[in-house]
């Protein structure tokens, strides 16, 4: 029995690039001695083999050569030289909308990709209805796809490639701009194929979510493959890189003078009661991500009186209590979002904003951090997730530590007696002058 899904031998992807398209023409013309192009490599003498039901992670920097490897997997493109061998039905998200045509409306274009994957116009119809559930698009499936946003292309795309039954599913960054509830459901339906033995390829630059949805990872990096293994050591390996690669970057080192916060200079606080929510710690385990050297225990939201915020009036004060144990030695950052039922951000802060800087902790030490702020939102229903990171890039991007989302809900009222018509709102100074 065949137990290999993928195979590359010494497969390699090299690029003619021209100064000018005459050159192009020129060469193919006259000059078939002269060179009039230089050479780029996307791959280089790539080896590897993919088992059956494996989760592979695939990372690198853009222009690493990842999204070449897949369209190789996939066959879109044909490598220059070496063999890439694919046993089984390929299901493939690539770049989003590839594969659509945009004239056609959504259910035209299930039977679209249907068609292109080998499927007899009877088995698509057989589907039709699951994928229409699971897309969940209503009566725009009936609508051009040139009219959907990015996010209803996702929503398509992602729901015929699971649904089809594939031997291989490759996603490529596909699930980065659908909103947080059809995230969630795709992550579940993912988890469902690996349980049925699906190889799955995930291209992603979240590399949190690459070591808790795979089991190894290919890394590559000018083309070459750097490392692949064990999901958790090569995520590591690349981190480090590019934690290597920031502090020799004078402009993004994160240095000795920015500030930090050591929990040895501070004295015990016995009116604080730390707490340790298993019940929270359960709900939100779900949508959790980092390397849990320091984890959020409790997530409190409280009112004037201490009491915890279930609905709140327009600007009410709340208190934003966070319970943090430290496993390991480390420095993080602490914050919070909080965002609307669409998942857009509203309002947020964390230590480093607001200058308190990065909180050095040691194994075993537990802090309280509580953000005191107000509430100018319209009504309707929001969600805190919560931050703990440690700084790569200065004021750029972050390693989690970690994070969670939907970490506590709450609902905000109708403001009394005028409706508040924007999403956010700020009081104004306002000065009104009789002029001549």
């Amino acid at each position: 029995m065949e137990t290999i899904a993928i195979s590359a031998q010494n497969v390699s992807k090299t690029y003619k690039l021209y100064k000018t398209p005459m050159d192009r023409l020129k060469e193919s013309l006259f000059y078939r001695k002269k060179t009039l192009y230089s050479e780029h490599h996307a791959l280089q003498n790539l080896n590897f083999t993919i088992d059956k039901g494996d989760i592979v992670g695939i990372i690198g920097e853009n222009g690493s050569g990842k999204s070449t490897l897949l369209k190789i997997i996939t066959g879109v493109l044909t490598p220059s030289s070496g063999i890439s061998e694919v046993n089984g039905k390929v299901a493939a998200l690539l770049e989003l909308g590839a594969g659509f045509n945009f004239e056609y409306t959504g259910i035209e274009n299930i039977y679209l990709n249907g068609l292109m994957m080998g499927f007899k116009r009877e088995e698509i119809k057989e589907r039709l209805e699951q994928i229409l559930s699971f897309a969940e698009l209503g009566e725009y499936i009936y609508q051009p796809v040139k009219t959907y946003s990015s996010g209803m292309f996702a929503r398509l795309a992602f729901s015929v490639a699971i649904n089809v039954q594939p031997d291989i599913l490759i996603v490529d960054e596909a699930l980065s701009v659908g909103d947080m509830y059809f995230q969630a459901k795709c992550i579940t339906k993912m988890k469902e194929l690996f349980l049925q033995g699906v190889t799955v390829l995930y291209v992603s630059h979240d590399l949190n979510s690459v070591k808790s949805l795979c089991k190894k990872a290919i890394y590559l990096k000018n083309g070459n493959l750097e490392a692949y293994g064990d999901a958790e050591k090569v995520v590591d390996m690349y981190a480090k890189y590019v934690r290597d690669q920031m502090n020799n970057n004078t402009k993004g080192r994160v240095n000795s003078e920015d500030k930090l916060y050591h929990l040895d200079e501070v004295s015990l606080d016995d009116n604080l009661v730390f707490k340790e929510n298993s019940e929270f710690m359960e709900k939100v385990e779900y949508f959790r991500q980092g390397t849990r050297d320091a984890i959020l225990t409790e997530l409190e939201v409280l009112d004037s009186n201490n009491n915890p915020v279930i609905t709140a009036d327009f600007n009410d004060k709340i208190k934003i209590r966070m319970h943090i144990k430290f496993d390991k030695k480390c420095q993080i950052s602490v914050g919070y979002h909080i965002r609307d039922k669409q998942n857009i951000e509203y309002l947020g802060s964390n230590t480093l904003i607001e200058e308190i800087g990065e909180i050095s902790g040691e194994a075993g030490q537990k802090i309280i951090v509580e953000f005191k702020t107000r509430l100018p939102l319209v009504e309707g229903m929001y969600n805190f997730s919560t931050v703990l990171s440690t700084s790569t890039i200065k004021n750029r991007t972050s390693l989690f530590v970690d994070y969670t989302e939907n970490s506590y809900i709450f609902e905000m009222r109708e403001r009394d007696p005028y409706k508040i018509w924007n999403k956010l709102y700020i009081p104004n100074e306002i000065q009104i002058s009789r002029v001549n």
